[in-house]
């Protein structure tokens, strides 16, 4: 087990869930942005610059493209950028990210990319729309929290015992994802959390929220704690000589790829439920 932030972790168990899909990414990643509309507009508010244009018009596979531009982008909102932050934090949020209702100020996202530097804390509030942006400001080091990552993660940790705590879940518009809602799965397979006895009242509105707390990271932690892990578990997955072992975003992705087929394949085929006194 390994320690994360006072968290325990079989990373061992992860990767090698994680390994057989490792070589397949490239084609199984089917982020649908950036498509040539949205780089275009990237292009003309000088977030990218014409042979970076070029090259991701000539590359065919979204994987292909969110990797370059991981890169592109990053080394871009590194240097100075006279006065554009708010068209380049819209587009990766909006455009990108397809989160058509962000609406946050640039001084608001600075505002908590300088708490997450100096204090390791990251709001949960808007977690997706933030997380884009400082994933793509420091691709070594920071990874979307997704609801599809998440998903995948809690799922590989409750199917091999590699940790007893998950990961907080970001509300999901897939319908996959929500019909076999990961966090009931998890409160069945610890049932006996939620049940009932004369010094509990199970009336009470907070009586999940109280119960969910002994087995999920706080949403305070959650951020730092999956960006550290993912880190730990991308290290495990690659070869000491392969530039992917230094960016977690290639386990991320990994974990974004398999949610909605592998993953859930994997559930339905895993679990069985038996009702009966």
């Amino acid at each position: 087990m390994v320690a994360v932030h006072g968290y325990n972790f079989d990373v061992k168990k992860i990767a090698d869930y994680l390994r057989p899909f490792r070589d397949n990414v490239a084609v199984s990643y089917d982020w649908g942005s950036p498509k040539n509309s949205d780089l275009d507009i990237a292009y003309e508010k000088g977030l990218l610059a014409n042979e970076e244009m070029d090259k991701l018009l000539g590359m065919d596979s979204s994987y292909e493209r969110n990797v370059y531009l991981k890169e592109a982008i990053s080394k871009k909102l590194a240097s100075s950028v006279n006065g554009k932050e708010a068209d380049y934090f819209n587009w990766i949020v909006k455009v990108w990210g397809g989160i058509r209702t962000y609406s946050k100020s640039p001084e608001y996202v600075r505002k908590c990319i300088n708490t997450l530097l100096n204090d390791n804390y990251l709001t949960f509030d808007g977690i997706a729309s933030m997380s884009k942006i400082v994933s793509f400001m420091f691709p070594d080091k920071y990874i979307i929290y997704d609801a599809r990552v998440c998903y995948s993660l809690n799922w590989i940790l409750l199917k091999n015992k590699a940790s007893d705590k998950y990961f907080p879940v970001p509300e999901s518009r897939n319908t996959k994802l929500n019909a076999f809602d990961i966090d009931v799965i998890i409160r069945l397979a610890n049932m006996e959390n939620y049940q009932v006895s004369q010094t509990v009242n199970p009336t009470s509105r907070t009586f999940i929220n109280q119960r969910d707390k002994s087995l999920y990271i706080t949403q305070e932690e959650a951020y730092i704690t999956m960006c550290d892990l993912i880190n730990i578990i991308n290290k495990e997955l690659w070869d000491d000589n392969d530039r992917r072992k230094v960016f977690p975003f290639y386990t991320e992705m990994i974990l974004f790829a398999i949610a909605v087929e592998e993953i859930f394949i994997d559930i339905a085929n895993s679990c069985k439920l038996e009702v009966g006194c």
